[in-house]
């Protein structure tokens, strides 16, 4: 769900049980530029229809609050840990991930 803001940006909103909140595009991050240990929101995967799929299916939505546990050099495997699950996957250079940050 979109909505345009007051100064003309497109801003993604999502609501669960937990909270509600909008966020910008402009100012998201990205699952390649946080630090581990970093708690944050998953706000939209875009590219490969079938890695966003098989994310999908293992339960990462958006609106998923999850840790960064581990990053391999590289550009190898990321790790993140999401209600009682742990996955690790393999991001590549045509997925971007789009989070906010909480802590």
């Amino acid at each position: 769900m979109f909505s345009i803001c007051s100064h003309g940006f497109r801003t993604a909103i999502w609501k669960n049980r937990f909270a509600s909140w909008a966020i910008g595009y402009l100012m998201s991050e990205t699952l390649r530029n946080i630090p581990i240990g970093t708690i944050a929101i998953l706000t939209s995967i875009e590219g490969n229809p079938e890695f966003i799929r098989r994310l999908n299916e293992l339960g990462f939505l958006p609106g998923t609050k999850f840790t960064l546990l581990r990053r391999a050099p590289f550009g190898g495997p990321v790790e993140v840990s999401y209600g009682n699950t742990r996955i690790a996957f393999r991001p590549d250079a045509s997925v971007t991930i789009h989070i906010h940050v909480l802590s």
